[in-house]
């Protein structure tokens, strides 16, 4: 999207990495949460982005980047989309303010970034479950050196998620109306974007190369 979905951290083993994975993180979404400050979509905003989502990917910026999850550079890139001729041109053909459109659609990203977090949590913790007894299932047949290998990584998962939700405590919650429309436009704007991003918890555990069989 313009702006970008969140990002699965992925699994770290090293402490220190999903601790800077993690300050990254919450500094991108408190910058996206101050970005939107003040916005609130409505159905007609919910209903054009599902509508013209494919036309906003496709539009040549040559300067900006629809999407970047650097703080540093967050603040940059929006400017750089707003001061693109051709984004400004097609906001205009369709009827938008270009500077309201580009904030609304990053808070509706925030507001399918929690909606995503919390339709993934129940499988999620099912899926952490499984790891854990699988990784109690190896111990038992690994040496000590494997064993501790895959315990690390399984708390370094757990650490990754803590801070993952965590960092999304800086974006400003939805209202009452909003969380109404995403849940009822969710699969729509899914569909829209062409894929199924799933959750950064999701990610954070796939994404994990440290559960395999010392067997194979």
């Amino acid at each position: 999207m313009v702006v970008a979905l969140a990002p699965g951290l992925g699994a770290q083993s090293m402490d220190d990495s999903v601790q800077r994975a993690a300050a990254t993180y919450s500094a991108w979404a408190k910058e996206l949460g101050e970005f939107t400050t003040g916005i609130e979509f409505d159905e007609a905003n919910l209903t054009t982005l599902i509508e013209r989502y494919p036309e906003m990917q496709s539009l040549d910026l040559k300067e900006a980047e629809w999407s970047v999850t650097d703080p540093a550079q967050f603040d940059d890139n929006m400017r750089k989309v707003l001061a693109e001729p051709e984004y400004r041109a097609w906001a205009s053909r369709n009827g938008l303010d270009p500077e309201n459109w580009l904030r609304t659609v990053a808070r509706i990203s925030s507001v399918y970034m929690i909606a995503s977090i919390e339709r993934s949590r129940p499988a999620a913790e099912e899926q952490r479950r499984e790891f854990e007894a699988m990784v109690e299932e190896q111990c038992a047949q690994s040496d000590p050196e494997t064993c501790r290998s895959m315990r690390e990584a399984l708390a370094a998962g757990d650490a990754t998620t803590e801070a993952l939700a965590k960092a999304l405590g800086q974006l400003p919650p939805p209202t009452a109306g909003e969380r109404a429309l995403m849940d009822r436009y969710y699969d729509q704007l899914t569909m829209a974007m062409g894929e199924d991003e799933g959750s950064p918890e999701e990610e954070s555990w796939d994404d994990s190369e440290e559960y395999s069989d010392p067997e194979e």
